[in-house]
Parts: C-alpha cells; structure tokens; sequence
C-alpha cells in the first residue's frame, strides 16, 4: 500500500517536473531525464551508511554480524536489544521439527503443545518488555522453554 503511494507520488512529481523544465523552460527531454536521475546519485553516495539487513547477515551465516547491527539499531532508538539467540529461518524449522518429533514420540499433540510453548514465551517478552521481569528472569525462563522444545 505504502509503495503505491511513493509510485503515485514520484509519478506526479515527474509530471510536474516535465511541465516546469520541457513547458516553461523550454528545455530538451535531456534535461528532464538528468533532473529525474538526482535521487539517484543521491541514494549512490547514501548507500555506503546503510547497513546490510540483519535477516541477510543470518542467512548468510554471519549472525554476529547481525547482532552488532540490531544493537546499533536498538541502540539509536534508545531500547535494549532482547535477550536471546539469533537463529536462521531454517535453523528455526529444524528446532521446530526436533521439538514436534519430540512431542509426537511422548505421544502428546505437538501443535498443543508447540503453541503453548509460543505462548508462554510471547508472555515472558511482554512481561520483560514492561519491565516486570528482570533480564536475568527472561533469559532463565526462555532457556527452560528452550529446554522443553
């Protein structure tokens, strides 16, 4: 939804710029096209300071990496970065499926009892996030989630 509007937006700006440069001054579509290629140049000299997507750094095996970045983004928005471990996409399902394994040879309903378990953990973020439970707490409490998984 949000790309439509810059779509919408940068064409009406083209629109605009063409009737000023090409209709008022009288200028070659030459013209138009350097003027259109602005942002450009000025996205080229910015893309040095970007950093790279911490999901790119995991997926690429370097999380320590990715974890240097979200402290930097926890960081300038005055937050704490989470505690916890940072894990891939695919290093997740396999978790998931150790633990659905696990669920399945106890003889228990797994999707229960995996839900459960998010469950449990999305409360414990909640309660770290609203500082009832001190970091210690949360990283003890996730790591007996973890556990059971």
């Amino acid at each position: 939804m949000l790309s439509s509007f810059f779509w919408t937006f940068g064409t009406m700006v083209e629109v605009l710029l063409a009737l000023l440069l090409v209709g008022h001054y009288q200028l070659d579509w030459h013209w138009l096209l350097g003027f259109t290629a602005v942002p450009l140049f000025i996205d080229l000299l910015a893309f040095p300071f970007v950093p790279e997507s911490p999901y790119y750094c995991i997926s690429a095996g370097d999380v320590e990496k990715a974890r240097k970045i979200l402290e930097r983004m926890a960081q300038s928005n005055g937050k704490v970065l989470p505690v916890g471990r940072l894990v891939s996409v695919s290093e997740k399902q396999r978790i998931t499926n150790e633990g659905t394994a696990m669920q399945q040879h106890a003889g228990g309903s797994a999707e229960t009892e995996m839900s459960s378990l998010v469950a449990l953990e999305t409360v414990h973020m909640d309660r770290y996030d609203k500082a009832e439970l001190a970091p210690e707490e949360l990283a003890e409490s996730l790591v007996s989630i973890t556990r059971v998984l």
